[in-house]
C-alpha cells in the first residue's frame, strides 16, 4: 500500500477539484507540477525536475524559491557540486527555452512577459478576495504605494535565506515551509 500515490489519487480524484478546474482555475495544475518538481528531484534526475520547476516559474514566478530545495534533494543522490550545476544549469536552459517558445508563439514579442509579470508585481488588478494582499492594499495610502509593493514582492523571497540555512538537512520540509509561505503572500 503507498500512502502518498493513494493520498494525491484522493486529491486529485476530489470531486471539488475536479469542481475548481471547471471554473477556470488553474491552481490544481500548478499544485501538480510542483509535486511533479519534488517527486524527480527525490529521484535525482536533476533534467526533468529542472523542466517541471522551470515550467512552475513560467506559470508564477514566486516557484523560481524551489530551486534550493530542489538542489538539496539531487545533492542527497548525486554529488554537491553536480547538483548545482546540473539543477541550475538545466533550470536555466528550460526557462530559457520557454521564454523563446512564447516569443515566437507571440509573433516575436515579449508583451506576453510584460502583461503577465509585471502586472502582478504591480497588485493593480486586486480583486476582493480571502487574501490578505487585496485588504491590505485597499486601506494603504498612495504615498507608500511603491515600498509596500517592493515589500510584498520580496516576502516570498526574503524567507528563503533563513529557512534554507535552518532546514538545509531537511528539503522536503523546507520545499513544504516555503510552499506555505508562498500561498500565504501571493496575491
Amino acid at each position: 500500500c503507498d500512502i502518498p500515490i493513494i493520498s494525491a489519487m484522493m486529491y486529485y480524484c476530489n470531486p471539488l477539484a475536479a469542481l475548481a478546474c471547471s471554473m477556470h482555475s488553474l491552481q490544481n495544475v500548478h499544485y501538480l507540477v510542483y509535486l511533479l518538481t519534488m517527486l524527480a528531484a527525490q529521484s535525482g534526475v536533476a533534467p526533468l525536475a529542472a523542466f517541471w520547476l522551470a515550467l512552475g516559474a513560467y506559470m508564477e514566478v514566486y516557484s523560481v524559491v524551489f530551486i534550493v530545495p530542489v538542489i538539496l534533494l539531487v545533492t542527497k543522490v548525486h554529488g554537491q557540486r553536480l547538483a548545482i550545476q546540473g539543477c541550475a544549469g538545466f533550470f536555466l536552459l528550460w526557462t530559457s527555452f520557454l521564454f523563446l517558445l512564447s516569443f515566437l508563439v507571440m509573433g516575436q514579442s515579449f508583451d506576453l512577459v510584460t502583461k503577465s509579470y509585471f502586472d502582478r508585481f504591480g497588485f493593480y488588478f486586486l480583486t476582493p478576495n480571502m487574501g490578505m494582499l487585496w485588504y491590505f492594499f485597499a486601506q494603504m495610502f498612495d504615498k507608500f504605494r511603491s515600498f509596500f509593493v517592493l515589500i510584498m514582492n520580496g516576502l516570498p523571497f526574503i524567507f528563503l535565506v533563513p529557512f534554507s540555512i535552518r532546514l538545509h538537512r531537511f528539503p522536503i520540509v523546507l520545499a513544504t515551509s516555503l510552499f506555505y509561505v508562498w500561498t500565504l503572500f501571493k496575491p
